[in-house]
């Protein structure tokens, strides 16, 4: 408990801010929930390097690792590592891992989603789950469940749903390019 004491300690010593085009940049954050008061720094921060949420948290953008038990929202970009025990959300554009129960970015997601349910507008990469959703997107999708409007690609699972190609529905091989 003193190690965890200290760490926080730490850590909410070395949030730092600065400006950038207006903005705040704060280069570690730690979130109790996603609630303006419970959160170090507020949620209108871009953070940089590291977001620790002991519950959940919700920021405007993230760059780095970003740990949580709950979940992670992120209003804007993210790029880096997003961990969480239930679900990551990144209502811009995210590049890099996403792993939790639920992966959700708006915008699109280049690199590797890993979870229970994984969805986003724009694929470029891989998702690995019981059921991965894109409206467009080109890379690998691997789950029981697959399913795309346009996809580019190889999609390995049960049910493969590709709508943009000539075989719409295929059992556990779908490749199309």
């Amino acid at each position: 408990m003193k190690k965890i004491c200290v760490f926080l300690t730490v850590l909410f010593a070395v949030v730092s801010l600065s400006a950038e085009n207006g903005g705040r940049i704060v280069y570690s954050a730690v979130g109790l929930l996603p609630v303006k008061y419970l959160e170090l720094p507020g949620p209108d921060a871009d953070v940089r390097i590291m977001r620790l949420n002991l519950i959940a948290g919700c920021h405007k953008s993230m760059y780095g690792l970003d740990l949580a038990v709950l979940g992670g929202w992120t209003r804007g970009d993210s790029a880096g590592i997003l961990l969480s025990g239930g679900y990551n959300v990144c209502l811009g554009e995210c590049y890099g891992l996403q792993l939790a129960s639920v992966n959700f970015t708006e915008g699109a997601h280049c690199g590797l989603q890993i979870g229970a349910v994984n969805m986003t507008w724009g694929l470029r990469g891989m998702q690995i789950g019981a059921v991965n959703a894109t409206s467009d997107g080109a890379g690998w999708q691997i789950g029981l469940y697959n399913m795309a409007e346009s996809f580019s690609g190889i999609q390995l699972g049960l049910i493969n749903m590709n709508i943009g190609s000539p075989l719409m529905m295929m059992p556990l091989l779908n490749v199309w390019f």
